[in-house]
């Protein structure tokens, strides 16, 4: 009796034991609506630092299912051929599923990936704080439509805690997670919000070496070329464009007598537009005391930055090689999104990076307020 008892506990741990294993292969259904017959779906792989085409099916209005096995999880991605439809994924060995619809622009819907549910879980967990920040924003909408001075120091204090929180909520997820893709992504996801010293911080963090030899790791190596090269407490970077008449200058003819707000933004930027005049209120009160600002903008249309610029009534100095993202301003400094300000001492030092709204009242009245 207890030899067969023996027995069915030994079958029972075997059963459960096997029920546990990971699967070996993986299966992607694509339920994407609005496709024709003939359309191409072809599954890119990201591999040795480049994304390869593992397969492709053409559709015949039947099921699209692709089949395979992956030696450990790596980033995925869908694309189905002239409809402008494309999604990223993590493939893994699993049933995953992806549905969506070519027309519409939402994201698609992604299931039966444990890694994708960890990336959704994160986000999820992160939106308490914005929802933190929404409560707070209309808990002081009206004195901040009216610029109420006491109401906007106080929406300033408050905030700064919860983007404090995001900020910590961010960096304790990557440094608790590390050598794991889904961090990886977050990382790239997020990475203009990190300064030199916490990116240098989260890269030291993996020890992976086939995930540090990935392409997606190598965009946080050359961020921190970028960052360490502009970082707070080195000297500026000079670089040539061309001002409002198209001739050549030199950012560096701008230093060496006043504060410089070397200010990144674009026309098409709301942010930016809405901090202008914030912008203005300082540059108007201490341009005479020893204030500037160099705006470079990331238009290629160069009629609608003019347009902009008289919109706005900046009467600042303004730049720009009408090369958007490819300008060469942009790459030095490391500018990932817009607005993006860097200030510089009269001596080329750089001292302070993306002050806005009173940040940067506050900032330049300590400096000139003497």
């Amino acid at each position: 009796m207890k030899r067969l008892l023996y027995l069915s506990i030994v079958v029972l741990i075997v059963i459960y034991a096997c029920s546990q294993k990971k699967p070996d292969s993986f299966s992607v259904k694509i339920d994407v609506k609005g496709l024709d017959k003939g359309d191409r779906i072809f599954l890119y792989v990201s591999k040795n630092k480049s994304w390869k085409i593992i397969d492709t099916v053409i559709y015949d209005e039947t099921e699209i299912l692709f089949n395979g096995s992956i030696d450990k999880p790596r980033f995925g991605y869908i694309i189905v051929e002239k409809k402008g439809f494309g999604t990223p994924f993590f493939l893994e060995n699993a049933d995953i599923r992806i549905s969506g619809n070519v027309k519409d622009r939402n994201p698609a819907n992604i299931e039966g990936s444990p890694l994708q549910d960890k990336y959704y879980k994160f986000y999820s967990d992160q939106n308490v704080y914005y929802v933190e920040y929404d409560k707070l924003y209309k808990k002081y909408e009206k004195g901040l439509e009216s610029e109420d001075e006491e109401i906007m120091e106080k929406f300033d204090k408050e905030s700064s805690v919860i983007e404090k929180k995001i900020s910590d909520f961010i960096l304790n997820y990557i440094l608790d997670h590390p050598d794991n893709i889904v961090t990886l992504k977050i990382i790239n996801e997020n990475i203009h919000s990190f300064d030199f010293n916490t990116l240098k911080k989260i890269e030291k963090s993996f020890k992976d070496t086939s995930i540090k030899n990935s392409s997606s790791f190598n965009q946080i190596k050359r961020r921190l070329v970028t960052l360490e090269k502009s970082a707070i407490g080195k000297q500026f970077l000079d670089f040539t464009t061309k001002d409002l008449n198209g001739k050549k200058v030199k950012f560096s003819s701008f230093i060496g007598k006043k504060y410089v707000l070397l200010d990144f933004w674009a026309s098409w930027c709301i942010p930016c537009r809405k901090e202008n005049p914030n912008i203005l209120k300082v540059y108007n009160k201490y341009k005479d005391k020893g204030f500037d600002v160099v705006a470079v903008s990331l238009n290629k249309d160069k009629d609608k930055w003019l347009k902009a610029i008289k919109e706005d009534g900046l009467p600042w100095h303004h730049i720009s090689d009408l090369l958007g993202w490819n300008s060469y301003s942009v790459n030095t400094y490391g500018v990932s999104a817009v607005p993006h300000s860097v200030l510089i001492s009269p001596e080329g030092k750089i001292i302070a990076k993306n002050l806005r709204g009173r940040k940067l009242k506050n900032y330049i009245s300590n400096l000139l307020d003497k």
